[in-house]
């Protein structure tokens, strides 16, 4: 694919029409790139007869002609690798197909954390963005989408044990796979003493800049998610649970008064216990409690400490008594 327009590229991705197309290279050109960018390569030597060696030549050599060489990419469904599959599997009269139908090990988003461990920001976007579809337990059909699964069931399958040409020099660190759940909850956690101590010792100046920040933060992460939704076509964007979580409304933090923002803040605390609620019971399916502890917490402290200021302001405290009453009267 042209990579040099990654935005109009991921637009194109999001509604179904990312193009991308088969290319052609020496073999040994081919392998000094990968070489280069130093990647492990494998090769497989393939048990096919004389038929159906020419009959995977002749599909390979069709896929490359400018008529044919276009395809509409798919991260899970439609690949390089899925694009080999398939023709190894016609040749071989389905034998990469036969039993597929059973259930991978791992669900689909495990092996997306497996690809992004080692990619922060992707890993986090990955955590928010993906839907509940990648929850799901793919076939091990599916799963040959990631060429180890492909290389693994080949082998397992035909025989064809793989042999290195080329061993990666540099660590290939998968690093944690649940990185992007943990650092979004150490950041809640850091939100939230951040909010708190912004709120009960700010001042009004200090207070008011926290309740801009959490509008901001929260209400984007809302806008942002939303539009993936309402632009993909793909399902693994748009049944999103999170988009439970975290409101465009979000933004009314940065705008409400103390009053209004106190009843806001608690009934999206209500609303995050009820989505926490379904999630325990398995009904929501998304890992979503670290977005349910950062939207939650936000929440528990904002009414709870704008809660207390509101009453303290409505109490009129008698100065020889020092007995609480109601608000003060009108002539005082």
């Amino acid at each position: 694919a042209d990579f040099s327009t990654p935005l109009p590229l991921s637009y194109r991705f999001l509604r179904g029409r990312a193009e991308f197309w088969v290319s052609v290279a020496p073999r040994e050109q081919l392998l000094r790139a990968y070489e280069q960018q130093d990647r492990t390569l494998y090769s497989q030597v393939l048990p096919l007869s004389h038929e159906q060696a020419l009959e995977l030549a002749t599909r390979l050599y069709r896929d490359a002609r400018p008529e044919n060489r276009f395809y509409t990419y798919h991260h899970f469904t439609d690949n390089c690798t899925t694009r080999v599959r398939d023709h190894i599997d016609a040749v071989t009269h389905g034998k990469l197909a036969g039993g597929a139908e059973t259930l991978y090990p791992q669900p689909m988003r495990a092996l997306v954390r497996e690809g992004f461990s080692t990619h922060l920001a992707l890993a986090i976007v990955g955590e928010l963005a993906l839907a509940r579809t990648v929850d799901r337990r793919p076939t091990l059909w599916q799963a040959m989408f990631l060429p180890r699964v492909l290389r693994e069931q080949i082998q397992a399958r035909l025989g064809a044990e793989p042999h290195v040409l080329y061993q990666r020099r540099a660590r290939l660190g998968r690093g944690n796979v649940n990185i992007g759940g943990d650092v979004l909850l150490a950041a809640a956690a850091a939100w939230a003493v951040l909010l708190a101590l912004g709120l009960r010792f700010g001042g009004r100046v200090g207070a008011r800049v926290v309740l801009v920040m959490a509008g901001l933060l929260l209400g984007t992460v809302g806008v942002v998610l939303d539009a993936l939704a309402a632009t993909s076509v793909h399902a693994d964007l748009r049944q999103n649970e999170a988009l439970l979580l975290f409101l465009p409304l979000d933004w009314l933090l940065a705008l409400l008064g103390e009053r209004w923002l106190c009843r806001y803040a608690t009934l999206r605390l209500v609303w995050v216990t009820a989505v926490a609620a379904l999630a325990a019971a398995g009904v929501l399916i998304e890992p979503l409690w670290p977005a349910l502890v950062f939207v939650g917490v936000t929440m528990l402290i904002v009414a709870g400490l704008s809660r207390p200021a509101r009453a303290e302001r409505a109490a009129w405290r008698m100065p020889s008594t020092g007995k609480v009453w109601g608000p003060p009267p009108r002539d005082v």
